[in-house]
């Protein structure tokens, strides 16, 4: 274990090129992750998450990503999260309105 003193500093292991970060593992105990194992898992889940839709979080309407990010922030979720519920509870009738209301 290393020591807790300084936490957060980075480490470059050019052998298997990848970068490490010292992180907190408890309340005195610290060890050095792989923050790239970390990137890939989260991508991962990240487009794991979008499988779904068929889509990116960046191809999404503008407008339906603004109203999931409000949903989120309400209900303490994530925007991709919010956006999949949005999407579970749209119907075609609730698309021939707004269309209707845009004219």
């Amino acid at each position: 274990m290393e020591e807790t003193n300084s936490i957060g500093e980075f480490f470059f292991d050019e052998k298997s090129e990848s970068l490490h970060q010292l992180t907190k593992t408890g309340f005195n105990s610290a060890q050095w992750r792989n923050l790239d194992q970390v990137i890939d898992q989260n991508l991962k889940e990240h487009f794991k998450k979008l499988e779904t839709t068929g889509y990116t979080w960046e191809e999404a309407p503008q407008n339906l990503k603004n109203a999931a990010v409000k949903l989120a922030s309400g209900l303490n979720i994530t925007p991709v999260e919010a956006y999949k519920l949005i999407l579970e509870k749209i119907t075609k009738q609730d698309l021939k309105d707004a269309v209707a209301g845009d004219k």
